[in-house]
């Protein structure tokens, strides 16, 4: 791996940025679920989503990060399709960051972020 992508990567900063968009989306899943009138135990089962993320699409996009390093070809577009289930926190998060700019890791948080992790150098 190049020192250029994980080199110099602040993980604690990382690791918290992440926790908050995985808390946002699953708090968005959660309501879309609930307007969806999925059974109300289906609906919180959505709130695990922080969980499901670090133990496995956290692992995943790190490997995701390595196979692109090494150059397997379209493997950016496997991230994209897992990232889609975190995404939908972003706008939420970029609200927040507009009221208070200091409780994320980052200085300007895009309302769409189209990474399963947002690596923060």
């Amino acid at each position: 791996m190049s020192n250029t992508t994980l080199g110099n990567v602040q993980w604690k900063a990382t690791l918290l940025l992440n926790l908050w968009r995985s808390v946002a989306a699953s708090i968005v899943w959660f309501i879309v679920m609930l307007f969806m009138q999925y059974p109300f135990a289906e609906a919180v089962s959505m709130l695990l989503l922080p969980v499901f993320y670090f133990v496995i699409l956290l692992p995943l996009g790190l490997f995701a990060i390595f196979l692109t390093e090494v150059g397997v070809p379209l493997v950016w577009f496997f991230s994209l399709m897992a990232a889609i289930a975190i995404v939908v926190g972003d706008p939420v998060l970029f609200l927040i960051s507009l009221i208070n700019p200091t409780i994320l890791p980052v200085q300007h948080y895009s309302p769409l972020n189209f990474k399963l992790i947002m690596l923060v150098y």
